[in-house]
C-alpha cells in the first residue's frame, strides 16, 4: 500500500517505508502501488499492496484474466521479487502503459482531486 500525503506523493521503496512509519508524513492515506503493461493487444497488471489478511504484503500478478497472488513476509523480498519481475517483463517486450484513462463514473481514491 502506499501512502499519499495532501501535498506529496511516495512511489516505490519509499511508499513501503511510509507504510511502515518511515519516510512520508504521518498524516496519509494508503493506496497499492500499481503497474500497468502492453504488448500488442495483451495486458499485464501488476499491484504491490499490503496483506488485506494478516501480516505481510503480496505481488498480485493479472494477465489475461488470470491473476496470481504471491505472498511475502519480509519487505526486501517483496521489493527484490518485484524489481526481477519489472525488469523481465521490459525484457520480453512489455511496454509501460501508465495508468488507464478514467471514466465520469470512477469513485474511490484516485478520482480525489490533488491540493
Amino acid at each position: 500500500m502506499v501512502e499519499l500525503t495532501s501535498d506529496r506523493e511516495c512511489t516505490g521503496l519509499h511508499a513501503f517505508r511510509a507504510t511502515l512509519g518511515r519516510g512520508c508524513p504521518a498524516k496519509s492515506r494508503r493506496y497499492p502501488v500499481l503497474y500497468f503493461f502492453r504488448r500488442g493487444d495483451a495486458a499485464l497488471t501488476c499491484e504491490t499492496r499490503l496483506n488485506p489478511q494478516g501480516p505481510g504484503f503480496q505481488l498480485v500478478i493479472a494477465e489475461s484474466g488470470h491473476e496470481q497472488i504471491e505472498n511475502f513476509a519480509e519487505l526486501p523480498n517483496l521489493l527484490a521479487r518485484e524489481h526481477e519481475l519489472l525488469m523481465a517483463w521490459r525484457a520480453q517486450g512489455w511496454r509501460d502503459a501508465g495508468q488507464p484513462p478514467r471514466t465520469p463514473g470512477d469513485t474511490g481514491p484516485g478520482s480525489r482531486t490533488r491540493r
